[in-house]
């Protein structure tokens, strides 16, 4: 039994034309997104193999109310640079020290550092807010 679906077909046909796509439309659509895939393509390589720098930290201690204690890592290419900021918080999390640290080139990718961060009223947490390869 024919649908409402299988006369409208051959209607639209005959009232609007077979809708067309030439061979020139295909081979500009298939160009185009063969370019936007290789564009795709390389920027997913370009990230995959940059070089990155991670933290972890390790711990702190509030010694006084001026005065946070922080020991964190840094993983990096042995050879780079990097630049961290260690923050100490307060209760609110407002941020009552920071300490830029520049981390020079050492002999392996993993660098522990120990800093003291100077506050102005007394730090409840602290944390590493980013750490960015220099060189």
């Amino acid at each position: 039994m024919p649908t409402p679906a299988d006369h409208s077909a051959p209607a639209l046909q005959d009232r609007y034309g077979a809708p067309r796509q030439t061979h020139r439309t295909t081979v500009r659509i298939a160009w185009a997104a063969g370019i936007v895939g290789a564009l795709v393509m390389a920027w997913i390589m370009w990230g995959a193999f940059r070089p990155t720098v991670h933290n972890q930290l390790v711990g702190f201690d509030v010694s006084d109310p001026a005065l946070t204690s922080v020991t964190f890592n840094v993983i990096k290419p042995a050879d780079r640079s990097a630049r961290c900021t260690v923050e100490a918080l307060n209760t609110g999390f407002a941020q009552v020290g920071v300490l830029q640290v520049e981390v020079g080139p050492a002999q392996e990718d993993l660098v522990t550092l120990h800093r003291e961060v100077r506050t102005s009223e007394p730090a409840t947490t602290a944390i590493i807010s980013s750490c960015e390869l220099i060189d």
